[in-house]
């Protein structure tokens, strides 16, 4: 597993899907089946007509909600309107 800092990245031992239970599901989301990232960073949410979506973080970084994780959309959208 990878986590991406502003300053580095590092590289752990482990499953995705053990780190996303050990993260607060306040501050982290799971946006596709290789991807986990922090709210927190989170800008844009744009809709694909493959049915993914493009999310957008505050550096820019383009990242894809897949059909599958389709669910936290409305989830998103709330937060990204307040």
């Amino acid at each position: 597993v990878r986590f991406h800092t502003p300053d580095e990245v590092f590289t752990v031992r482990g499953t995705l899907t053990s780190f996303e239970q050990k993260l607060d599901p306040v501050r982290f989301i799971r946006i596709h089946r290789s991807v986990i990232v922090n709210r927190g960073v989170i800008r844009e949410l744009h809709s694909r007509r493959t049915g993914d979506f493009t999310l957008v973080t505050q550096g820019g970084e383009q990242l894809t909600l897949s059909r599958n994780f389709r669910n936290k959309v409305p989830e998103l959208r709330r937060r990204l309107a307040s």
